[in-house]
């Protein structure tokens, strides 16, 4: 089982990039009081369909970076399987997500954007484009297709298209432009070794980070009119934000000692991180489920799902404690 979970990248995925699609979708079910058990029922193809959306993606760009991997020593687990497994898998994988989308056919807009994502996939990862190592217009092709494309889906599927619809997809480009920009920071040495031209190789790590920050500031202005936004429909976010806020503050001599570069330029310590794909998305959950009782069923899950980040923060404020 953990070798089928790293050949679909599972631990790459299952808690960063899933989070905002459901808390987009716990959120259009609070703003549509769309509390129904049918509703509930619908987490489950939901669910699979964009975790065979995820693995798609990202055994596809392992399909094509097997030479390379190979040259750089990074593990790739679709090299081990023979050329017809390969193959098979992918189209397994496809076939799934395309079978969970079956409830959701009949929004013509979500067909689209599922389209959009497959393509963006393809050109990211497949030569003859082969986007990945085309400089910034990689960084922007990976995240449309890791983040935008799946989350206009969800709200396609409400058939709703308004300004928290541009700043809630905007706010997920921007986190997925600054999570890919570490990934190639990260990864500099080893692309460097197998002749990879990603956007940091091709302007350096400085360059780099001084364009992470950039998008970073940008970032947080979002996430900002992105809370302001949702405090009219979810006011308990305001009293959850402000629990935050104070948190971080308490670990302001943890993140001082640190320092600002350390703790961007790492997924060790990725700013908000746990705010985005965990405090909200429970607030969320447990919103919900005080408007129908039912939905504790998700604030459940939540918590089983990102225990993660309970240890993560759990873990920070130690770590707090021992360097004073």
């Amino acid at each position: 089982m953990r070798r089928f979970l790293k050949l679909i990248r599972w631990y790459d995925w299952y808690d960063s990039k899933l989070p905002l699609f459901f808390l987009a979708y716990y959120y259009l079910l609070i703003i549509y009081n769309e509390l129904y058990i049918q509703s509930l029922i619908l987490f489950l193809p939901l669910g699979v369909f964009f975790a065979s959306l995820a693995s798609f993606g990202y055994m596809l760009n392992d399909y094509f970076d097997k030479s390379a991997d190979r040259i750089a020593g990074k593990e790739n687990l679709m090299s081990l399987l023979k050329d017809w497994q390969q193959i098979l898998i992918l189209i397994t994988v496809l076939c799934i997500n395309l079978f969970s989308f079956i409830p959701f056919y009949q929004h013509k807009f979500a067909i689209i954007f599922l389209l959009l994502s497959y393509l963006s996939s393809i050109l990211y990862s497949a030569p003859p484009l082969r986007l990945k190592e085309k400089g910034i217009s990689g960084v922007v092709c990976v995240s449309m297709a890791q983040r935008v494309f799946p989350i206009m889906i969800v709200f396609a599927i409400f058939e709703h298209f308004r300004l928290d619809t541009f700043i809630f997809t905007l706010l997920s480009f921007l986190i997925g432009v600054r999570w890919i920009l570490v990934h190639q920071i990260l990864d500099y040495d080893k692309d460097i070794q197998a002749n990879v031209e990603t956007f940091a190789v091709s302007n350096s790590p400085v360059r780099t980070y001084n364009l992470m920050l950039f998008f970073f500031g940008l970032e947080v202005i979002f996430a900002i009119v992105f809370v302001v936004i949702t405090y009219t429909v979810i006011p308990p976010i305001l009293f959850v934000l402000i629990i935050y806020f104070l948190y971080e503050l308490y670990l302001y001599p943890f993140w001082k000692k640190l320092g600002l570069r350390r703790i961007l330029a790492s997924y060790d310590f990725a700013p908000l991180a746990d705010f985005y794909y965990f405090w909200l998305p429970l607030l969320f959950s447990i919103f919900l489920a005080f408007l129908n009782l039912w939905f504790f069923i998700i604030v459940g899950l939540e918590i089983l799902w990102k225990t993660r980040y309970i240890k993560f923060d759990l873990g920070l404020i130690k770590l707090r404690r021992r360097c004073l």
